[in-house]
């Protein structure tokens, strides 16, 4: 069941807010969390960072089925998630990943500069 929490919507009358659905429960979060993570480890899987890239292979090219991957993990979450929450996972799955490579990248550099160092 999807669910409106942190909806876009900016107006603030009283009949918008009566008409937001209701906040999800903790069995709702615990679902939607759930098909998010089937969801990412399937693009984990498949390496792939950037969620909605399903239909392109590992070297960046459309697939030749015209299929997708992950589908199913994809429609259970976009089933059992919010958009927001969806945009918020999403956009927090690509930093993430960017956040891992750039300590990564730092990592080596630091090593390959004390290993300079100790030649010395």
């Amino acid at each position: 069941m999807a669910f409106g929490f942190g909806s876009s919507s900016s107006s603030s009358s009283s009949s918008a807010e009566s008409a937001a659905p209701p906040a999800p429960n903790r069995e709702e979060r615990k679902k939607c969390w759930a098909a998010r993570d089937a969801y990412f480890d399937c693009l984990t899987k498949n390496s792939i960072i950037k969620p909605g890239e399903e239909s392109k292979g590992p070297d960046g090219q459309p697939l030749k089925d015209g299929g997708s991957l992950c589908k199913v993990e994809r429609d259970i979450y976009g089933k059992d998630c919010g958009k927001s929450w969806i945009d918020y996972f999403n956009q927090r799955r690509v930093l993430d990943y960017k956040n891992q490579e750039r300590i990564r990248l730092a990592e080596e550099r630091t090593a390959r500069e004390a290993a300079q160092k100790g030649r010395r």
